[in-house]
């Protein structure tokens, strides 16, 4: 066999093993999980056992610190809540260093979904009636907020630029030599059109309630 022909039958064996799942975390599971037969013999437990571990750990391809690591990696995810769990073990880390690499980002990505309903709790009056009037402008504050996990807004991975803001607006108008009322006005008239939605969105859940109620 050839050196190509080695290249293309390790391509396939790796392809068939991964389409069965049959990889380290399946013998790890094993592993863990054995239970001795009836007829089966104290010599013959230790040779499976001893048998599921080189194929769980591979130590012919690893050295003792990177197996070392992989005892660390398994307490440390047993020590994760389920679904940061659930959500590491999709992405595969192969060192427990990956493991906190992934988890804090999994935690991080899920704060900033918090972030609106915080907002939201911090702006509104204690009843709890005026929070559509605040809804487009926490919304337009989200998208433009730069996320912890990613270093970027929603609308600058969405659009890939910058959201312009208001005060950005208001600055140009500002710096301009010509055009600034012009600009101001139009900052003024998308306010009174953000007003505006504000209402037919009221009136419009008013209408729903109501034809629910019938």
């Amino acid at each position: 066999m050839d050196s190509d022909d080695a290249i293309n039958y390790d391509d396939v064996k790796q392809a068939i093993l991964d389409q069965f799942e049959i990889n380290n975390e399946m013998y790890r599971q094993r592993f863990r999980s054995y239970s001795a037969q009836e007829d089966e013999t104290p010599r013959e437990l230790q040779v499976r056992l001893k048998d599921l571990y080189e194929k769980w750990m591979t130590p012919k391809h690893r050295t003792k610190e990177e197996i070392g690591d992989q005892i660390v990696l398994e307490q440390f995810l047993k020590l994760l809540s389920l679904d940061t769990r659930t959500w590491v073990k999709q992405n595969n880390p192969t060192s427990s260093k990956q493991v906190a690499e992934m988890a804090e980002a999994f935690m991080a990505a899920r704060r900033s979904l918090n972030q609106p309903r915080r907002w939201r709790n911090y702006s509104i009056s204690p009843t709890g009636a005026d929070w559509d009037h605040w809804l487009p402008y926490l919304m337009f504050a989200y998208r433009e907020v730069p996320q912890v996990s990613t270093g970027y807004s929603p609308f600058e991975l969405l659009y890939g630029r910058q959201v312009r803001g208001l005060l950005d607006v208001l600055k140009e108008a500002w710096e301009a030599d010509n055009g600034s009322e012009h600009i101001l006005s139009y900052v003024i008239k998308m306010r009174e059109k953000m007003d505006s939605m504000v209402e037919m969105v009221r009136s419009n859940m008013t209408n729903a309630q109501q034809q629910q109620k019938q």
